[in-house]
């Protein structure tokens, strides 16, 4: 698939260094937002296919910035990352309309065919008229 956009959010920079490294050698056009509120920037201004996104971050948590993601760019598709997730009752992590949760540590080639397949359902949700049925039920499929 050509031309995935990706944002990285974590608060750790090597983490962002080295990962964006590894998405740019596989073709990914990627930025990196070290906080929430510089994440939320870059979704105002520019369109992302996926956004990869720490839930424990200083400031703006991952779960916070995750909702003002859906809000301003719906079809934008969003993988938590996290060590540990809070569970809900039925102890599924809580993905709040996230495509995927993946803890760390994981494993790289998995992630990024997880991340070309939330592009390509994202980029099928852009071409579904407006009220399609791919846009409702979508929580969480995926985890690693």
């Amino acid at each position: 698939m050509d031309g995935i956009r990706v944002l990285v959010v974590d608060d750790e920079k090597d983490f962002t260094s080295s990962f964006s490294r590894i998405l740019k050698r596989r073709g990914f056009k990627v930025d990196v937002a070290a906080d929430g509120l510089l994440a939320l920037h870059f979704i105002a201004r520019s369109s992302f296919d996926v956004v990869v996104l720490d839930i424990r971050m200083p400031g703006m948590n991952g779960f916070r910035v995750l909702r003002e993601i859906k809000r301003l760019a719906p079809v934008t598709q969003v993988i938590l990352l996290s060590g540990q997730f809070p569970a809900k009752p039925d102890g599924n992590a809580s993905c709040e309309g996230a495509f995927a949760a993946v803890m760390k540590p994981f494993p790289v080639m998995k992630l990024l065919d997880m991340i070309t397949g939330a592009a390509v359902h994202g980029r099928r949700l852009r071409r579904l008229p407006r009220g399609g049925t791919l846009l409702s039920g979508w929580e969480c499929p995926g985890r690693i």
